[in-house]
């Protein structure tokens, strides 16, 4: 996720703990990283209509394409590697 929105590691990895402690990503820690997602049982219908919300919002959106295009060619091993 940092790599693609090319934010600071400390940035982004405070936003998505806030988005995790709020229920709307879950995290899976993997070794050196941490996997986030989106979850597939909302905690509450609240949440539930927030997510589908975001997701409505920006379906098709340009940015996002792009994003999603860039984060499958992601390499893990060079990015470490990198540091």
């Amino acid at each position: 996720i940092q790599h693609v929105l090319k934010g600071s590691q400390p940035n982004v990895s405070h936003h998505l703990k806030t988005l995790s402690e709020a229920g709307l990503v879950e995290s899976k820690k993997d070794g050196l990283w941490i996997d986030y997602r989106l979850p597939d049982k909302p905690p509450t219908p609240m949440h539930a209509a927030a997510l589908s919300l975001v997701k409505k919002s920006l379906d098709g959106e340009a940015i996002v394409k792009k994003d999603r295009t860039v984060v499958k060619v992601v390499d893990r091993i060079e990015i470490t590697l990198r540091k």
